[in-house]
């Protein structure tokens, strides 16, 4: 499944969504690299953060700078924005 605006208001009961209002998130950090190692790390922190603080001026806006990045930045734009961790 892929994560949009839509699906999450669609998970299973036994699937957690984020905590808090994703459309409230402002930019506050720029991270260049976005792979998967600063999803499960980074981005996995400021998510739980956001969620028990509140914090939402620290909505993140990844950059990419190699040729590979093209393909993950059209999948976020597809998810806007959302990525999910285990």
């Amino acid at each position: 499944m892929m994560i949009s605006r839509e699906t999450l208001r669609h998970l299973p009961q036994n699937v957690a969504g984020p905590a808090y209002d994703p459309s409230r998130i402002t930019p506050g950090i720029v991270h260049f690299g976005v792979g998967n190692f600063f999803r499960a790390h980074l981005a996995a922190y400021v998510d739980d953060v956001m969620g028990k603080t509140g914090a939402y001026e620290w909505g993140i806006i990844g950059v990419g700078l190699t040729p590979g990045a093209a393909g993950p930045g059209k999948h976020a734009a597809s998810t806007h924005s959302r990525a999910s961790t285990a």
